[in-house]
């Protein structure tokens, strides 16, 4: 829904969420040259707040993955 909204793909914006993060590097990686030029159609447009709580409500019970001292602000354990 949040894609169509605002004429994106879905992994455009898991992209754009991703680089709204504080202190998270999104690296993005293909050989495809139409997904490279995807990526870098992101900085046109900015989720909402909606959009960002409805994206944050997806996590599920946690991380399944515990690094120590590595997690996020916005990633509590």
């Amino acid at each position: 829904d949040i894609a169509e909204r605002h004429g994106k793909s879905p992994a455009q914006i898991a992209l754009r969420w991703l680089l709204d993060q504080e202190a998270v590097a999104a690296i993005p990686r293909t050989a495809n040259e139409k997904h490279l030029r995807a990526n870098f159609e992101i900085f046109d447009f900015s989720l909402k707040p909606e959009d960002r709580a409805a994206i944050d409500g997806l996590r599920g019970d946690g991380r399944m993955i515990e690094v120590e001292g590595y997690a996020p602000d916005w990633d509590p354990a």
